[in-house]
């Protein structure tokens, strides 16, 4: 069954059987061959040999070589590279390998070779027609046609993980500050990432699962404490392979040269593609952009294609709420209006219980009512972070205590303030001899666990909001007189 679940799951991939190249083209071998030979990383025994077999095998059918001689190509000059290499009775293992890699790969074949794209740029304008028992449906120039007949096959949407995420899609999860998205999304990467997990926990199955991009906005020291906190909770210990970490976020005013070699990068490290690639944030990947820009949010929008168009699979998109109105994301309705999954994040006061609501699910139902995660505290004191769990019944919210769709976020924003005083305080108390300038004291805040707003916003908005709040620990933390420009900030002992 599971195998038929994969198998199902990969039909959405029609293109990457697409050889518009001539398969084991002489220059094209030469070329494999060379790669073989040097930059090819070889297996290694109990350190993901047949991992880098499986991704080796991938690479092949990016320079364009048939299973049978990419096979043959890798017993000769690459197998014996290997440690240890595989033995003649093991050859039947590292086919399989090969034999695996080119059926669930999910890119274009020959994408590596100067001939693809030559071919790529011819085949764009020809009409293809596609193998229907009954009917006509045709594709040119990246427009697809079909007659009444044809539409008696269009195939039911294929999924990453069941009821949430559909494949070669664009979703986006949105919600206020502190609504914990970025862990949320750690959690659905990983899934995806080890793949053919059941229905536990969190979500649905995961179905076949495959690498995944994440495109991070923030340091990597707090990503990798949190993957690691993951990986302890729900996989035994043991690190996931398949997830790739970019800094920064590949931006909507990138040159072709820069995203040619994002994406060369990318595939050189996973040949075959990638099964989910995470942008964390919009508003990061549109810097210096206007998001509420019909014109601006297309750009993003049309990044989005981009990926999902050379790296494969879906593209989810981590955005904040509107800041008049907490149902609806922040921007140009573009961003959501062009996405097929948009999924709202909702917090109450301090709770660690957040809940998603499904706002759109392009070609399938959205969910009747929402769905809801906990962030568990795991780590020693100190080295704390969050993992997302499935939350008990106790922690469930009652059917009055549902967050409702509201445009008020005052609500929302007294408490974020009350958190960043809290994590201010905690910081000043640790360093009670420093002072700081708001700019370092915004840095420092940035990297703290819960705090999800950029260092310019908290430089700029909100430690200036908090130090003129009365009765908070800030308000009696800043001395204006102490610097001749903006003033210093340190700990001070509560009076009385």
């Amino acid at each position: 069954e599971m195998v038929r679940v994969a198998n199902a799951a990969i039909e959405k991939h029609p293109d990457r059987d697409d050889w518009i190249i001539s398969p084991d083209a002489p220059e094209n071998v030469q070329l494999s061959i060379s790669w073989l030979k040097g930059p090819a990383k070889p297996a290694i025994q109990g350190l993901g040999g047949d991992h880098c077999a499986y991704a080796t095998a991938g690479m092949m059918i990016g320079y364009g070589i048939s299973e049978e001689t990419a096979f043959e190509l890798m017993w000769e000059h690459w197998n014996p590279r290997c440690d240890p290499p595989w033995a003649p009775d093991e050859a039947d293992h590292l086919r399989q390998k090969v034999e695996n890699a080119y059926r669930y790969h999910s890119s274009p074949p020959g994408r590596l070779t100067p001939a693809y794209y030559k071919a790529r740029t011819s085949k764009l304008f020809e009409v293809v027609r596609a193998n229907l028992p009954a009917g006509e449906e045709t594709r040119v120039a990246g427009f697809r046609f079909a007659d009444r007949a044809a539409l008696k096959h269009v195939p039911e949407p294929s999924w990453t993980i069941a009821d949430l995420l559909q494949d070669d899609t664009y979703a986006v999860l949105f919600g206020t500050w502190g609504t914990f998205k970025t862990f949320l999304a750690l959690d659905l990467c990983l899934r995806v990432a080890l793949g053919y997990r059941p229905a536990d926990e969190l979500w649905n199955a995961t179905l076949p699962g495959g690498p995944v991009l994440f495109a991070a906005g923030e340091g990597r020291p707090n990503l990798a404490r949190r993957i690691s906190a993951w990986e302890g909770v729900h996989n035994w210990g043991a690190e996931v392979p398949d997830l790739v970490l970019v800094d920064p976020v590949p931006l909507t005013e990138i040159t072709e040269e820069h995203l040619a070699a994002f994406v060369g990068e990318a595939l050189r490290r996973h040949p075959g593609g990638y099964r989910l690639t995470v942008i964390d944030t919009v508003s990061r990947a549109m810097a210096g952009a206007d998001e509420n820009s019909q014109k601006d949010a297309s750009r993003f929008v049309a990044l989005v294609d981009r990926l999902r168009a050379e790296l494969g699979g879906s593209v989810l998109a981590l955005h904040h709420s509107g800041h008049q109105d907490a149902a609806r994301a922040r921007g140009s309705t573009v961003l959501t209006y062009n996405a097929d999954t948009v999924v709202r994040v909702d917090r109450e006061g301090r709770s660690r219980v957040v809940s998603l609501t499904m706002t759109k699910q392009k070609d399938s139902p959205e969910w009747d009512r929402p769905r809801h995660a906990k962030l568990k505290v795991v780590g020693p004191p100190g080295e704390t972070t969050l993992v997302a769990v499935l939350p008990g019944e106790d922690d469930l919210p009652g059917e009055d205590d549902l967050p409702a769709a509201r445009g008020d976020e005052r609500a929302v924003d007294a408490l974020f303030l009350d958190l960043l005083d809290r994590e201010l305080t905690t910081l000043l108390t640790a360093n009670p001899t420093k002072s700081w300038t708001q700019g370092d004291l915004a840095d420092a805040l940035a990297m703290r666990e819960l705090i999800t707003v950029p260092n310019r916003q908290l430089r700029e908005v909100h430690l200036a909001r908090l130090r003129e709040t009365s009765g908070t620990a800030a308000s009696r933390c800043y001395d204006p007189m102490r610097s001749q420009k903006a003033g210093r900030w340190r700990w001070v002992e509560k009076a009385g």
